[in-house]
């Protein structure tokens, strides 16, 4: 039995509709690479919310006190609602408390609002001073703010009130990115007491 060849328009219709297969399966697969990376970023973006509000409250929790402002060399700290300057008990080499104060500034950078950074002014001979300063606890930070409390729950305004008088902060980070037109907005917030409070 004799073969018969393919005709061009046989020929055409198959590589149209192969053509046709090859752009679907395309288009399935880059609309699936695209949702994993949107899905990857949404996943960063929460991550570092969390991570700079639980590095914040932490630290809060072995604070003994808010300081309203600190001077430390050339730089001004001052707790404010989109910054908070903590004393804490100094510690040496063993976690076991030495006298003097470490100072921990959380704040937004002043030259790139994106990042939140942390700041360390130890006190002399602190194992803090080991810690690396400032360290960025985000790169995409959409908002930062910091409400205080004092013992009885009112809500102390900075700049006003005496934050020293602070008991309780709820500490709020929003972070954002945007990728392929989408911005991705990720937002947490947790509150916290000072344990340490003198």
């Amino acid at each position: 039995m004799k073969r018969r060849a393919l005709t061009l328009v046989e020929l055409l219709v198959v590589m149209a509709l192969g053509s046709i297969v090859i752009g679907v399966i395309t288009s399935v697969l880059y609309g699936s690479w695209k949702a994993q990376q949107v899905q990857e970023v949404t996943q960063q973006v929460q991550n570092e919310a969390r991570f700079s509000v639980n590095s914040v409250t932490d630290t809060a929790r072995q604070a003994t006190s808010v300081i309203n402002s600190l001077s430390a060399g050339s730089q001004s700290y001052i707790s404010g609602t989109d910054s908070l300057v903590l004393g804490l008990n100094a510690i040496d080499q063993n976690q076991n408390i030495i006298a003097g104060t470490d100072y921990i500034i959380f704040r937004r950078n002043p030259s790139n609002s994106q990042l939140i950074e942390r700041i360390i002014v130890p006190a002399d001979s602190s194992a803090r001073a080991m810690w690396p300063s400032p360290i960025s606890l985000t790169q995409n930070a959409d908002g930062f703010t910091v409400a205080y409390y004092n013992a009885s729950g009112d809500e102390i305004t900075p700049g006003v009130g005496d934050l020293t008088l602070s008991s309780r902060l709820t500490i709020f980070c929003r972070t954002s990115k945007i990728i392929y037109e989408q911005n991705i907005v990720r937002e947490f917030g947790q509150d916290v007491t000072l344990r340490n409070r003198i």
